[in-house]
């Protein structure tokens, strides 16, 4: 099942935002710009599933956009020290609705409330909506 555009919109800004809040050092408005440009691309290819996450480092495209900001940060062995809070991470899922769901952790073990991303359905819209 797909996502709509509305639900990446909504979920890579709450991802992006999220992230930013937690950088450490660096441009963080342009950190923000490049990871919700990269969030985006993942959620149009990867149909609901994306996890960003900074073990003891971060990884994938959260290490893509430390990068790109001018930060050397090498991925491992700790090389994420004062870059980003350890053990911090935002999984996403769709569930059998169509609704994205996002389950964010802060630290070890600290889990926070799951965040929902509504799947609507646009004929509802359309039909009941005096905007088009």
């Amino acid at each position: 099942m797909s996502l709509t555009e509305l639900q990446i919109e909504k979920a890579s800004q709450w991802a992006a935002d999220f992230w930013a809040d937690k950088l450490q050092k660096g441009d963080k408005e342009k950190f923000h710009e490049i990871l919700k440009a990269k969030i985006i691309e993942e959620f149009k290819k990867e149909d609901g599933r994306l996890n960003i996450e900074n073990d003891y480092d971060p990884q994938g495209i959260l290490l893509d956009a430390v990068r790109e900001i001018g930060i050397d940060c090498q991925g491992f062995f700790f090389s994420g020290n004062g870059i980003f809070p350890r053990k911090h991470s935002t999984d996403f899922h769709q569930d059998k609705n169509g609704n994205l769901i996002c389950s964010p952790k802060e630290g070890y073990g600290n889990f926070l409330e799951i965040i929902v991303f509504e799947k609507i359905d646009h004929d509802l819209i359309s039909t009941t909506s005096n905007s088009y």
